[in-house]
């Protein structure tokens, strides 16, 4: 093994406004009395909707990807984003759903999570806290939660916020989900290029591995690939 020996990283910052979201819907039972205030803080972020990307999961005991057609129907029909859950929400899968959609998204990302700031025991049974928060910071994921009635914010939905980056909003008024939008163009994100010399014997067509751990802003990420030298 070879270290390298002060390598030089280059940071370029994103200045595009390509926002990548994942909406994700709490559909617990105590959440269908905000049925017709998500569906005002819906329109708000769609109104909106330039440069930006959606993706819809409905948090369920079995969670649902969902489209805008799907949604749009629902609320001109029923007057209702659908049926709400009797059962244990899975907010971990549900989560890590929402996440996964955005893998393949570049720009920022960000989780908007439409809550009202209450788990049941079973939240994160299949995957832990501490699992979802490092799959979002690793893939540079910010969670948002919007916040419906005057219930206490959970201390895990908080703690996902703070270690990502996002922020808790509170559903007030129309204008007042949009905001997420300027918190989420305030986020530095972009690409790094790490320039080195490698140290070793410059042997000719053969695979080197290289493994590289980044720390920056208290958000770390750790790769491993191989390079070919001919």
């Amino acid at each position: 093994n070879y270290y390298i020996v002060n390598p030089k990283v280059a940071y370029n910052v994103n200045a595009s406004k390509d926002i990548n979201i994942a909406v994700v819907f709490d559909k617990s039972s105590y959440m269908k009395k905000y049925d017709l205030d998500q569906i005002v803080g819906l329109n708000a972020l769609m109104e909106l909707s330039k440069n930006k990307n959606f993706s819809f999961i409905n948090a369920t005991s079995v969670p649902i990807i969902d489209n805008i057609e799907s949604l749009t129907n629902s609320i001109r029909n029923t007057s209702s984003l659908g049926p709400y859950s009797t059962d244990a929400v899975k907010t971990d899968v549900s989560l890590k759903l929402a996440g996964s959609g955005l893998m393949s998204k570049s720009s920022r990302r960000a989780v908007v999570y439409f809550s009202g700031g209450i788990l049941n025991r079973k939240a994160f049974e299949k995957y832990s806290l501490d699992t979802i928060v490092s799959y979002y910071k690793n893939n540079d994921i910010r969670f948002y939660l919007i916040l419906f009635g005057n219930d206490p914010v959970n201390s895990k939905l908080q703690y996902l916020v703070n270690e990502t980056g996002g922020a808790i909003i509170p559903f007030s008024s129309y204008e007042g989900v949009s905001k997420v939008y300027d918190l989420i163009l305030e986020q530095k994100t972009g690409t790094y290029l790490l320039e080195y010399y490698y140290p070793g014997p410059q042997e000719p067509n053969k695979y080197f591995n290289l493994s590289v751990e980044a720390n920056i802003n208290q958000q770390t990420g750790r790769g491993e690939f191989a390079y070919f030298i001919n």
